[in-house]
């Protein structure tokens, strides 16, 4: 019983972990609580089972290309915490895509989804509590005033130190537990698919008593949309929109459950946002009001500066980039790529790009050009697809959500292989 409830503990404190890991001391790009916790993690799943637990799929194989790459990148270095945080990124994308696969099985095969469910719902209600407890108390300025004494304490302490909202050109954004709404968009991106693929297999084992499940998912799509982030806007309607296209494709019951949910959102948010549309309005044409400064901060300017240097770089530099150091002659662009894809060329040069672009490749040709009749297979993959279409619109690589929701889609394919496990003992 006792070693029960401590796994059961364990497979909790991960599930949270993945979503709040930015609460952890920073090395360079790398947090070293995201490599100190797998490793303990793997070391205890060792201990509890008595072997390592097999997980390996087809679909992983250009993922490991490119950490490899990444690997030799980090070993020809002439920077030495360079290397070691090029080294440390490959072991902890290993370790994290690992643990997801053999948590999320363990998770299913042993009836934890609730506590999981549940207790990601509620970090997520108490952060979107927060966001609009503060955003009724304070003015957008007073919101800039506090974003910003937060992320001075934050450098001065040298950790991520969330204000769980900003203010930016008026429009008041949510970012939750991370330092940046975009990316925090790209989390609960993460955690709208997850919870929502647990809510149907809990779904599934008592469809009468668990309906009100789907409604663990609102807090999710409430947290994206908060955001105002555009890039997982956007991706979350195309994926919604590709669901409903494979659901009434592959004749799927869950079509009409769907269908009325999707119905009672959008009816439910069209009369919120219909108050705010107004000050919605408003606040893009001030925003882009001034020339000088939409010029500077668009992204399609930032692309065009990093495209422009692109044209000009040495050709050892364009197929093998930069590595992490920052080149000199880009020290005029004061803003990241905003594009994962410029942002590996510059990085990791051509090479990196397409080591990248083939996980992209055989994940699309093995998972939607080859979509089985099963809405968890689906959900788990377009999961992966909206954090791809995100990456358009930001520079994601150091961050968990991408390889987390690539394993968490081996594991579902796994469990959906086995047929509720047919009595497959997992951990031994």
């Amino acid at each position: 019983m006792t070693k029960n409830l401590f796994t059961t503990v364990i497979s909790i404190l991960f599930f949270n972990f993945i979503f709040i890991q930015n609460y952890t001391f920073n090395l360079g790009f790398i947090n070293i609580g995201l490599i100190i916790i797998p490793i303990c993690l793997s070391i205890f799943l060792f201990i509890y089972s008595g072997s390592v637990i097999k997980y390996y799929d087809n679909t992983n194989l250009p993922i490991f290309i490119f950490l490899v790459y990444l690997f030799i990148r980090g070993t020809f270095s002439d920077d030495i915490l360079e290397a070691v945080i090029y080294f440390s990124y490959v072991v902890l994308c290993i370790l994290i895509m690992y643990l997801t696969y053999v948590f999320t099985n363990y998770v299913i095969q042993f009836s934890l989804i609730r506590p999981i469910l549940i207790t990601v719902n509620l970090l997520l209600i108490f952060s979107i509590g927060i966001y609009f407890y503060l955003s009724w108390i304070l003015t957008p300025e007073e919101i800039s005033i506090l974003f910003t004494a937060f992320r001075e304490a934050g450098a001065r302490s040298n950790r991520e130190i969330t204000s769980f909202v900003t203010s930016e050109s008026g429009t008041i954004r949510f970012n939750g537990y991370y330092f940046d709404p975009n990316y925090w968009a790209m989390y609960a991106t993460m955690a709208l698919t997850i919870v929502s693929c647990f809510s149907i297999i809990l779904f599934k084992s008592n469809p009468k008593k668990s309906l009100f499940i789907f409604l663990l998912i609102i807090p999710s799509i409430l947290a994206i949309v908060l955001t105002f982030s555009r890039g997982a806007i956007l991706s979350m309607l195309l994926s919604s929109i590709l669901l409903f296209f494979f659901l009434y494709k592959t004749k799927s019951v869950f079509f009409k459950y769907y269908f009325l949910f999707s119905a009672a959102i959008v009816f439910v948010s069209s009369f919120i946002f219909l108050s705010f549309l107004t000050d919605i309005i408003e606040t893009f044409v001030l925003k882009f009001s001034n020339e000088n400064e939409a010029l500077e901060n668009t992204r399609s300017n930032i692309w065009g500066l990093y495209i422009n240097h692109l044209s000009n770089v040495e050709l050892d530099k364009l197929i093998f980039g930069y590595g992490l150091k920052r080149d000199p002659s880009i020290e005029h662009i004061k803003m990241s790529t905003h594009n994962l894809f410029l942002y590996l060329i510059v990085k990791q040069g051509l090479l990196g790009l397409f080591s990248y672009l083939l996980i992209i490749f055989v994940f699309v040709k093995r998972n939607l050009f080859v979509m089985k009749n099963n809405i968890l297979h689906i959900l788990s993959s377009l999961g992966v697809l909206a954090i791809i279409f995100q990456s358009f619109f930001l520079d994601p690589l150091y961050h968990l959500p991408f390889w987390v929701l690539i394993a968490f889609n081996s594991s579902i394919k796994y469990y959906i292989k086995n047929e509720k496990f047919s009595g497959t003992k997992l951990l031994g």
